[in-house]
């Protein structure tokens, strides 16, 4: 289970080693049990420009402070999908991850690494450098079949979380057939694909991206 942020350091450390210029600026860690549901969209499109690049000019100092996006659920974090910066502050937050169960081995960890990396990131330390973003912007879980998620007609009676045309990614988290349902949804992309470009969706998760991001300018200003 912990070996996702091990491999992460290692891509974090390999990207460190290059000149600034060289670098990757961020990196989309999505579990395997996922599903892209819109082709269209770059996981780049939620981060604001103010703090897409390091080299940016931030309008606040709150949002130059944000080196990972993430969200919640109903047991607490999701670390399944997450946008996370290439800098110094994501190695050493993945370093105390990897050795908090050496350092704390009496802490209860009721959801393993992803119970440690919540823990962390409460420390008043690293508050700053965190935004938990809606999670259906990138950690929707699965409420239709995949063919109901062709044709639904409207949201009606769904759950903000359940993932229907228009979001960018399904997760099967919690699923007791991960391989199916990510075949199952995988065989629709295509048409999936067709109904959003021709603007045939039931969230427009654009508008709220933009809607999120000024409240929260405002509201760290």
């Amino acid at each position: 289970m912990w070996n996702k942020q091990a491999f992460l350091q290692l891509l974090l450390l390999n990207e460190m080693a290059k000149p600034p210029q060289e670098r990757l600026e961020w990196i989309f860690w999505a579990d395997r049990d996922t599903v892209i549901l819109d082709y269209c969209r770059s996981p780049v499109s939620f981060i604001p420009e103010a703090i897409r690049s390091n080299n940016a000019t931030s309008s606040t100092a709150q949002e130059g402070d944000i080196n990972l996006l993430i969200t919640n659920d109903h047991n607490g974090l999701m670390a399944g999908v997450f946008i996370l910066r290439v800098c110094e502050w994501s190695v050493k937050f993945l370093s105390d991850v990897i050795s908090f169960r050496d350092f704390k081995p009496h802490v209860h960890l009721a959801f393993s690494e992803q119970t440690a990396m919540e823990l962390i990131l409460q420390e008043e330390r690293n508050k700053k450098h965190v935004a938990y973003v809606p999670q259906h912007w990138i950690n929707n879980y699965r409420l239709d079949t995949a063919e109901n998620f062709v044709h639904r007609q409207d949201a009606n009676g769904m759950a903000y979380w359940g993932a229907r045309r228009g979001d960018f990614m399904v997760h099967f988290a919690g699923s007791d057939n991960k391989m199916g349902d990510v075949l199952e949804y995988s065989g629709v992309g295509e048409e999936v694909f067709n109904r959003i470009q021709e603007g045939n969706v039931l969230r427009n998760v654009s508008v709220d991206v933009e809607q999120f991001w000024e409240t929260y300018t405002q509201e760290k200003s």
